[in-house]
């Protein structure tokens, strides 16, 4: 959706019934910003697990450093 102007997602019924919601999730910098993760499992530790994945989102300084147009380097290099 992000590509499409507003006049050409109106073509799309999908978008016109689900716009309110689409838009409610919709990030000024970033467009769409919504991401679900489904974790099945048994005596699953729900703090550990999101504890450990929010430690993987910048914190604000970095986003600051990042909209501002600062570079990263990738400490998972391929």
């Amino acid at each position: 959706w992000a590509s499409m102007s507003f006049k050409e997602r109106m073509y799309y019924p999908s978008y016109v019934e689900n716009q309110e919601y689409i838009e409610s999730k919709w990030d000024k910098h970033f467009g769409d910003r919504l991401n679900e993760l489904v974790i099945i499992g048994q005596d699953l530790d729900s703090e550990q697990i999101t504890s450990e994945l929010e430690s993987c989102l910048l914190n604000k300084y970095e986003l600051a450093d990042f909209l501002n147009g600062e570079k990263f380097t990738d400490n998972w290099p391929i």
